[in-house]
């Protein structure tokens, strides 16, 4: 629910911003309980796509080399949200360079998803990735998808995917 909050009343996250609250939520993604590691991700993820002032908060809470190994520890859902994260790393952290690009294909493939949950979180993540990492987001396949996804009838799948389209044609 939290991460929701976030989507629909930015001005929440500048509590969430606060570093005890923030390094509380990284503490829960190392959790083992997939839930809990998912929903924190998914929370700063969030936050990031409506504050970018909480990265440098984030990055002086020294967590990059974490969030690149829940990469390979999360779940469907997690693995999204941590990608989004760590898109915001993308230049000014080599390790950080080497786990995107093997995994944003991956990414791309799942716009052409029939779930409605598994669009709106490629269209989420390709959207924080695309202003990042422009040029492994250009694809003919995600630019075809982003433009069929931006008139779905969900309104969460289209917002993302416009936004993604956007952030894509601004650094063209």
């Amino acid at each position: 629910a939290l991460s929701h909050i976030i989507l629909h009343c930015p001005s929440v996250a500048s509590i969430i911003r606060e570093e005890c609250v923030l390094s509380c939520i990284l503490d829960l993604a190392k959790s083992s309980k997939s839930v809990l590691r998912t929903y924190a991700l998914d929370v700063l993820a969030n936050l990031l796509f409506v504050d970018e002032q909480a990265l440098e908060v984030i990055r002086n809470l020294d967590c990059v080399a974490t969030l690149i190994e829940l990469l390979d520890t999360s779940n469907f859902y997690g693995k999204c949200s941590d990608l989004a994260i760590l898109a915001h790393f993308f230049d000014t952290d080599e390790d950080v360079r080497l786990a995107l690009w093997g995994r944003i294909s991956f990414v791309v493939s799942l716009l052409s998803s029939e779930n409605v949950e598994i669009q709106w979180r490629a269209c989420f993540t390709l959207g924080m990735l695309a202003s990042k990492v422009p040029e492994a987001s250009r694809s003919k396949h995600a630019l075809l998808d982003l433009t069929r996804l931006s008139n779905s009838v969900n309104h969460q799948v289209q917002r993302c995917a416009r936004i993604a389209l956007e952030r894509l044609s601004l650094v063209v």
